[in-house]
Order: structure tokens, then C-alpha cells, then sequence
């Protein structure tokens, strides 16, 4: 995994071989991004998360590349209606 230019001055960003992209909190590998997805794929999957947890307040913490959402708070899973 190479280290990029991050837009954000808090955090590292870092792409692999298959340019997926992780943002990380500034220093460490502590996968973060209170400002959108932590985790972008290229084949479209993201994942929101603080602090290495899965984490959302306003939409799905997790998109699958096929369309499908799972919505996570503090790295707990809940089902849509409960969200």
C-alpha cells in the first residue's frame, strides 16, 4: 500500500495495487474519516468508519458494489428499521 496526497490535513490516505483507497487517522493505520467513507473500492464498495469501527449517524456504514446496505453503529449491526 502506497502513501497518496490526502485532502484532509487530519488523516493519511493510502491506495494499493488495485487503487482501492483507505484513509487512516494522521500517523497511525487506524482506519478513519469523519467526513465520508474510510474504505472506497474501486468496484464501487465503501465503508464507513471512526476509529477502526464500523460507523454511521445518517445512512448505511457499509455500500456493497452490488447495491446492497448495512447500517452499523460502534461497530454493531442493525437492521434498517431499527437504524
Amino acid at each position: 500500500m502506497s502513501k497518496i496526497k490526502s485532502e484532509y490535513q487530519d488523516l493519511d490516505k493510502y491506495k494499493n495495487i488495485n487503487d482501492d483507497i483507505w484513509y487512516c487517522k494522521k500517523d497511525t493505520y487506524i482506519r478513519h474519516n469523519p467526513y465520508g467513507p474510510a474504505v472506497i473500492y474501486k468496484n464501487g464498495y465503501k465503508e464507513y468508519v471512526i476509529e477502526n469501527k464500523l460507523h454511521r449517524l445518517d445512512g448505511p456504514a457499509v455500500i456493497c458494489s452490488d447495491g446492497e446496505e448495512q447500517y452499523w453503529i460502534n461497530d454493531t449491526e442493525l437492521t434498517k428499521e431499527k437504524f
